[in-house]
């Protein structure tokens, strides 16, 4: 049961992106969305389907990173259809990186990938643990990305570049793949999802300090409105 319930709230998560390429596709423009965000759960989606092959764990693991590799790349995707100036091409510049980044550790892993899918052999264990502590830390900086907006936050006094679906899908997550885990006794899986879920309630604490921003929106701008956001964000260094 566990692993079914952490299954799905893992398959949520990871399914974010969908409804943001939604949008985008519904608007026809890249909207105020910062890419940034799905470049890194590319990665942390990627490393953490290897890192199942590896461990040769098929459900969770496996099955609901390969949602957030997808989710991710369709958005990324989307988002330089629509892309327009200097946000395009930063854009283009992340998921490179995030392309060249993880692509690089799975050819450092290739070997044991391959042993892992097609032989019963035991995989050298230092591969394993590396790629996990890898994967921990990626994994912590997926869960810390919101609050990177905490001292505009206090700030304003607003949590209106806070997302309630996020931080509950965070905590969820992170709550239940801590206790999997602690029950798996992989301390690469369970560290970075307990710091998830704190960092998620700690999300929770500022929804409760300044209250929910019923203004705020996570609409899209028309393409025109997008290059002229973008020239503005220029134009002060941002």
């Amino acid at each position: 049961m566990l692993e079914i319930l952490a299954l799905i709230s893992a398959v949520l998560l990871n399914a974010s992106p969908l409804s943001d390429a939604r949008r985008m596709l519904r608007a026809k423009g890249p909207c105020s969305f910062v890419p940034l965000p799905w470049a890194m759960l590319f990665m942390n989606a990627f490393l953490w389907t290897m890192y199942g092959i590896l461990i040769r764990q098929l459900i969770p693991m496996i099955v609901c990173n390969l949602v957030g590799v997808g989710s991710s790349s369709y958005a990324m995707v989307t988002f330089l259809k629509f892309g327009v100036g200097e946000r395009k091409r930063r854009a283009k510049k992340t998921f490179l990186c995030a392309l060249i980044a993880s692509f690089c550790i799975a050819y450092a892993c290739f070997d044991a990938i391959l042993i892992a899918t097609f032989t019963d052999a035991d995989v050298d264990m230092f591969i394993i643990q590396n790629l996990g502590r890898v994967g921990a830390g990626i994994s912590c900086a997926m869960f810390a990305a919101p609050l990177a907006e905490l001292r505009n936050v206090i700030r304003s006094k607003s949590t209106q570049s806070l997302s309630v679906p996020w931080a509950a899908a965070c905590f969820l997550c992170g709550f239940l793949w801590t206790v999997h885990g602690v029950n798996m006794g992989d301390p690469y899986v369970a560290l970075p999802n307990m710091l998830g879920a704190v960092l998620a309630a700690f999300q929770f604490v500022l929804f409760l300090r300044f209250g929910v921003d019923r203004t705020q929106s996570y609409g899209c701008l028309p393409v025109a409105e997008s290059m002229d956001l973008s020239g503005q964000k220029m134009a002060f260094g941002l």
